[in-house]
């Protein structure tokens, strides 16, 4: 068949069952995040002789076999950009100038892996409680506290979760008490205990789907009017074949999969995922509370993060010449409820590219910069929240 275009797959955070064992990974987060690039047949050579070009001279500076993500250390990421070396600059630098030079099209899809779950759960109260609300509530909690035993007893497909959730919450809104700053999350919680009090979670799946990525798919491809059938996604290869077998299930019938090492395409769609996904974990890491702990002060993106030099600055607005090129596409990305961690790295990119240049970023101190952006991202959240709720969400399970 003459595929009118090709998009490129890669995952990452990949738990093919979500168990106790799998989150105590060092590698385990709690989203799955799968990056599709997609390509013109017209532009297809010349697109993907650049990047070999590319991947010659990065595999020669990073000393490799073959040129992914993993280049560039998860240590790297701990303030975003701000931590990145020279090496790992001019790569991304050069990198993201070809996506978008060649009109590369990107497709993000993130689903968090709590929420996951909870969306299989049946309500039986009277439909009353806004229940996107409170499963972004819950998965928030979840991530953000980070509570072991809730998180032991889901990831155990113990039957204990319910119970050991409701007394996080109730244990939290205690430790929570009168601060001001606490006041929205201890009625959001509180509202969480009424609608666990009306679940069922028996027919609860633990095995991982994939039908999120490709429903999102379908629905960018409609929106650039292109045909399901003119297009081929290569997708990164994987032992058990049941990525591919989700595509080809949602209609994606051209569909193959790929070693990395015998594709340019999967190994930018890696590229591109693993910059991606490694500045969420880090926001992550950067925000995360301590569980059973009072705070009084919010936890923002830290100061660190904004301590840019002028070719880490330059990289963040060249990220977000690329993303803003396709943004006016409503699915070029397809996140899930819970999306605070993929709206805080945008947020991030998009206040760095308000600034001309970087003699005009050091005009502005850094505790401001912080407080400004960290502002920002909430604006952007909310907003986030209310188009959901707006026109509902797709439960993919």
């Amino acid at each position: 068949m003459n595929n009118k275009y090709i998009f490129y797959f890669d995952e990452i955070y990949h738990d093919r069952n979500i168990t106790n064992k799998s989150i105590a990974d060092d590698n385990f987060y709690n989203s799955y995040i799968s990056v599709g690039l997609g390509i013109s047949k017209l532009n297809k050579e010349k697109g993907l002789r650049r990047l070999r070009l590319l991947d010659s001279k990065y595999k020669v500076v990073f000393s490799v076999q073959e040129l992914k993500s993993h280049v560039v250390k998860r240590k790297k990421y701990k303030n975003g950009l701000a931590s990145f070396g020279d090496n790992d600059l001019n790569l991304y630098l050069e990198f993201f100038d070809i996506l978008y030079n060649y009109n590369f099209i990107y497709y993000i899809s993130s689903c968090n892996k709590v929420e996951y779950i909870l969306n299989q759960c049946t309500y039986n109260g009277y439909g009353y409680l806004n229940g996107i609300a409170i499963i972004y509530a819950i998965a928030k909690a979840i991530n953000i506290y980070k509570p072991a035993g809730v998180i032991q007893s889901l990831f155990n497909e113990n039957d204990q979760f319910l119970n050991n959730l409701k007394s996080f919450l109730i244990e939290q809104i205690q430790i929570n008490g009168s601060i001001a700053l606490k006041e929205k999350e201890n009625i959001a919680f509180s509202q969480a205990l009424v609608f666990l009090e009306n679940i069922d979670v028996k027919k609860v799946k633990y095995e991982f789907s994939y039908d999120f990525t490709y429903i999102g798919l379908k629905h960018l491809l409609s929106e650039l009017e292109i045909d399901i059938h003119d297009v081929k996604p290569i997708i990164d290869e994987e032992g058990t074949g049941k990525i591919l077998q989700t595509a080809k299930k949602n209609g994606f019938t051209n569909s193959i999969q790929m070693d990395s090492k015998g594709s340019v395409g999967v190994r930018a769609a890696d590229l591109i995922n693993g910059f991606i996904g490694r500045l969420m974990e880090g926001i992550y890491l950067s925000t995360y509370y301590e569980p059973g702990t009072l705070y009084s002060e919010k936890h923002d993106i830290p100061l660190e993060w904004f301590k840019v030099n002028e070719k880490q600055f330059k990289l963040y607005k060249t990220v977000a010449k690329y993303l803003k090129k396709y943004s006016f596409l409503h699915y070029s990305t397809y996140i899930s409820i819970y999306s605070d961690l993929f709206i805080s790295i945008i947020g991030l990119i998009y206040y760095f590219d308000e600034y001309m240049n970087f003699d005009e970023y050091n005009k502005v101190k850094i505790e401001n910069h912080k407080e400004k952006c960290n502002g920002g991202i909430v604006s952007m959240t909310y907003e986030h929240l209310k188009d959901i709720e707006s026109m509902g969400f797709e439960n993919a399970v």
